[in-house]
This record gives C-alpha cells, structure tokens and sequence, in this order.
C-alpha cells in the first residue's frame, strides 16, 4: 500500500510541473518512475512513449496508465492518469469558477511560476537529450555518427517554423511537419528497409519520406487531393511489403491478447459511466457531450495545441461555448497551467455548459468531471488497445530496430519542444513587464545554470525547481520595489 501512494504522490507531483505539454513530460516521468521509484525498465518505458506517439489522446494520462498497469494493476491503471491530471485540473476549474474577479495579478502570479517551470522543463529536456547521446556513444563511434545524423533530420523536419520566431527572420519553410508525421516516415522507413540499407532501398525511401513531407504538415507545398493519395498509397503499399516479407520471416506469427484488451476497454468504460452519471441524471445534453468529447480525443493528434483547433471545430462552431468564453477564458487558463491541455479544455467546455444549463455552479462541475471522464477514458482506452496490437509483434527484428531508434528520434522532436518552450515564454513578456528577447534569455540562462548544477553540481531536481521559484519571485520582489 505504501509502494502505490507513493506511485500516486509522484503522479501528482509531474501533474505539479507539467508545463510544456505531454511530451515535455516524458523525461520527467522517467526521472521518477524509471529511475527514482523503479516500476519500469526503460526499455518498458520506451514502449509505452512509442504506443502514445502512434495514438491520439493526451500522451503523460496514456504513460502515466501503462505505468501503473504494470505496477500496480487495475488500481495504477485508473490512479495513474487521474493522479497525474489533477492538479491541473483542480487549478484550471478554481480560477474557471472565480474568472468573473479573478484580477491581473493572480494570472501574473501563473506567468511567473511558468517562468521558473519553464526552465526546468527546459533543463530536463536538454538532460535527456546529453543522455541519449551518451547511451549512444557507448555502441561505438558509428552508432553515434547514426545517431546524430537522425537527429538532425528530424531537426530538418518540425525545427524551422520555431527556428524563425526565435530569430525573427520571415523565411520559407519547407517543412513543417508534425511530431505523428515524422513517427509515420520513422515507421515507413524501418518497415520499408526492414533494417537492410541497400542503395535502391534508401533511395527510394527518401524520396517517398520527401514528397510525404512536401505534401503534408501544417503549410503542404503538394495540395493537390489525387497527388497526396498517391503518395500516401505508394507509401503504404512500400510499408506493407517490407511488413509481409517480415511476417512471413518469423517462425511464429504472435497473437492478440483480446481477452485481455477487452477487459481493459470494459474497465475504462466503467471509469466512464463513473465519471459521467452524475451529469447523465441531471443534465439532458451530458451524454452528447461525453460522446463530443470522447471523439475530439480520437482526433487529437499533434498535441494540445492541434486540440484546442478540434475543440474549436466540436463545440464552438455547434454552439455548444461561445467563442469569447472558449478563446477569452479557457484557452488562456488551459495554457498557462501545468497538465494535460485535452483534459484541461474538455474540463473546461464542461464548466461553462453545465454552468449555462443549470445556473449552478455544482452543474457545472458535474459536467466538468464528465469532459475529464471522457478525456482520459477515450485516452487510455485506445492507447492500451494499441498497446496490445504493438506488444504482440514486439519480437519482429523490425520492431526491435524502431525501438533502437525512438531514442535519437524523440531527441530531436525534443529539441524542437525546447526552441518552442523558449518561444513561448516570450509571450509572458507583456504581464510581466519585460521584452521577449530578455525573457527568452533569462529563461535559457536560467535553464543552463540548472543543467550545470544537476550535471556537475549533483543537485537533485526538486531542489532546482524551488531554486527556480525563488529566483524568479526574487526578481520580480525587486522590480516592484525598485519601481
């Protein structure tokens, strides 16, 4: 018992300084549970942030499931992700609750908290990422040339749009890809070659990856519908070859655990049912809602910004919230507090609606716990389901050869998170009286001396992150006094 409190106080702990988004997360919650409390190996750990990239939903509540399914059962299964949501959830609903005198100073009081979150966050990346080159490096000088290379080509694919509000240069960009498109060209690639790097081979594979990117992403230079079907079913046809020659390659073609995954997904079901039958009684919309919100989350790919265009798309455009309240009230507090922005924004829409059917704030509430409910059941259902598919071909050399990789991918899609994180923490600039340039580099410097005192000064996290707090309270103690 006291082994799965303390899962659940580190669950709400990363919940605490979840700034940054789900994919931020991953280190942190490998800092906890791989390497501090011990539940998974990382090779465990791995697959679970792989499953999560391939799915939709909301990516820390996904692994914070897996974690505790290995761990803990059927409890750490459903403790896990409401643990890890909770504090930012509980914060997003109090200021929802009191947004009508909620004055400029408490959301200055947010801003400079995300400061000194920020650079932690930033620091941790930039841990992770010396990490897996030094896991590199341990295979030989040629591993990690490999490695590097991957990483700058993912840098290639998804870092110029950040690269260009950094430096403030108004340049063409030629990709602007996605972390789910670079993890479908990873996919597309392995399976492809099946590990086996002929000339034709990668040849071929990177032109297709090329015209993959040129045709999709946030600015596709291919618009045409007839050339990107092509190109995705040239893409798919290559895939699916390469994946029938390695199936017929195996000794043994691997089973579904499907009792397994459909007492999973009754379980989740029932989590729903839970979370949602209060609302179900009392308010005659609440399961149009739940359904609502349950299919924003099978859309959600891209992370949480890409959501707040699908919540957008749901219940703005029905009707459901007005645009003032989602864009003036929701959207504002959902990015400026740690946690899933899914859970957040469904938490959230739920607020506002039960509150306009009932005139109650309690309704309001309910409602709220059924956009959660929704959020983490859809989430969670269909990542263990995927996570079930994915395990039973875990022995494919295909699968194995990925897995070597998503390290050095994911590094690369992590230094594009920081150069973002820097991005954003410029837009603190105008609450907190500052340029962007300045704050930019106060938050890096900031990181920086956190990465020089873990690394050589063997601090440990925690006490950086209150070193962080109180530097940045501290300069802002001083502004004021000095104004």
């Amino acid at each position: 018992m006291r082994e799965y409190l303390r899962f659940l106080m580190g669950m709400a702990k990363v919940g605490c300084i979840g700034f940054g988004g789900g994919t931020a997360l991953v280190p942190v919650l490998e800092e906890e549970f791989v390497l501090r409390q011990k539940l998974e190996t990382k090779k465990e750990f791995d697959e679970d942030v792989i499953i999560a990239g391939i799915t939709p939903g909301a990516l820390p509540v996904e692994v914070a499931a897996s974690i505790g399914k290995h761990a803990f059962g059927v409890k750490g299964l459903l403790g896990g992700p409401v643990m890890i949501s909770l504090p930012g959830i509980v914060l997003a609903l109090a200021l929802f609750t009191v947004f009508s005198v909620v004055n400029d100073a408490i959301l200055g009081f947010v801003n400079v908290v995300s400061v000194a979150a920020t650079a932690f966050i930033i620091f941790l990346l930039a841990h992770y990422i010396v990490k897996v080159f030094e896991d590199c490096k341990k295979g030989g000088r040629e591993r990690l040339i490999k490695a590097a290379l991957v990483v700058i080509a993912v840098c290639t694919m998804v870092c110029g749009d950040n690269v260009g509000k950094l430096t403030g240069m108004d340049v063409t960009l030629l990709f602007r890809a996605s972390t789910i498109h670079v993890l479908m060209i990873a996919f597309f690639f392995v399976f492809f070659t099946g590990g086996v790097y002929t000339a034709p081979k990668i040849v071929l594979s990177f032109l297709v990856s090329l015209l993959f990117l040129l045709s999709h992403g946030k600015s596709p230079l291919i618009e045409e519908p007839y050339v990107v079907l092509c190109i995705e079913a040239v893409m798919i046809f290559l895939a699916a070859l390469g994946l029938i020659k390695a199936i017929r390659s195996e000794q043994k073609m691997p089973g579904v655990k499907r009792r397994e995954m459909a007492k999973e997904l009754l379980i989740w079901f029932a989590f729903l049912l839970v979370f949602c039958l209060p609302s179900f009684l009392w308010i005659n919309e609440s399961v149009m809602f739940a359904g609502r919100g349950m299919f924003s989350s099978f859309m959600s790919f891209g992370g949480g910004d890409a959501y707040l265009t699908i919540a957008d798309g749901l219940f703005v455009e029905s009707g459901m919230i007005s645009e003032e309240v989602y864009y003036g009230q929701i959207a504002v507090v959902v990015n400026v507090l740690p946690g899933s922005i899914l859970c957040k924004t469904l938490a959230g829409i739920g607020y506002y609606f039960g509150f306009e059917k009932t005139g109650m704030v309690i309704g309001g509430l309910c409602l709220a716990a059924t956009g959660l409910g929704a959020g983490i059941a859809a989430s969670c259902g269909l990542y263990r389901a995927v996570g079930y598919v994915y395990r039973s071909i875990h022995s494919f050399s295909m699968v194995r050869i990925f897995e070597r990789w998503f390290r050095p991918i994911f590094a690369g899609l992590l230094i594009n998170l920081i150069l973002s994180l820097t991005v954003l923490s410029g837009k603190n600039a105008v609450s907190l009286d500052m340029t962007k340039s300045f704050l930019m580099g106060a938050t890096l410097l900031l990181a920086a001396v956190d990465f020089c005192l873990n690394r050589w000064g063997k601090v440990k996290p925690m006490w950086i992150l209150a070193l962080n707090l109180g530097v940045v309270f501290a300069a802002e103690f001083l502004k004021v006094f000095l104004v």
